[in-house]
């Protein structure tokens, strides 16, 4: 720890920390300069710091208010990691579950929730495109196949966060997991 006082403006300087160097160039450069210019040098100073701190930052383009930069999820997950997903999601109503078998398949047991974007409907690409890049999805077929080459076709159109269920519907059912079907 170091005091001192500059006998010039009687004013006290101290740390805790060792003074950088950079910081005495800057020190005796103000103490040869009247009030008014180490104000004005001190405000030039202030401006130059900001300025390079806020220049110097990635932003976020999630929108979730963090800075950091965001790194796209892209994975294919077995069963016991999407029952995980999909509980830790049960309120978040920016994750979004995609069955993309055909709606015979849908109809003879989906997941819960599961909405159907049929992977072979002459539509299927303009439905993905519509999606929104920012939220979260788990997709799955009837084995990984469809569902994986779904992956990639989202993954090259800039999603964010997709998760695809390795071994499709079939290893979600020999895990135990529930399937429903619609009324």
């Amino acid at each position: 720890m170091r005091f001192s006082r500059d006998p010039d403006t009687n004013c006290l300087y101290g740390s805790f920390f060792p003074e950088p160097a950079w910081l005495g160039i800057i020190s005796s450069g103000m103490k040869a300069m009247n009030n008014h210019s180490m104000f004005q040098s001190g405000i030039v100073i202030l401006i130059m710091t900001l300025t390079l701190f806020s220049c110097n930052r990635d932003h976020n383009p999630a929108g979730t208010g963090d800075d950091r930069p965001v790194e796209p999820v892209i994975e294919t997950i077995d069963a016991a990691q999407a029952m995980d997903l999909i509980e830790a999601n049960s309120e978040n109503p920016d994750f979004i579950i995609i069955d993309i078998r055909t709606p015979g398949e849908y109809a003879g047991g989906h997941v819960e929730n599961a909405i159907n974007i049929d992977f072979y409907g002459a539509d299927f690409r303009s439905e993905i495109d519509m999606l929104d890049r920012s939220k979260t999805y788990l997709i799955y077929c009837a084995s990984g196949n469809r569902s994986g080459q779904a992956l990639v076709m989202m993954e090259n159109d800039d999603f964010l966060t997709v998760y695809n269920l390795g071994g499709g519907i079939s290893t979600w059912r020999n895990a135990g997991y529930p399937v429903v079907k619609d009324l």
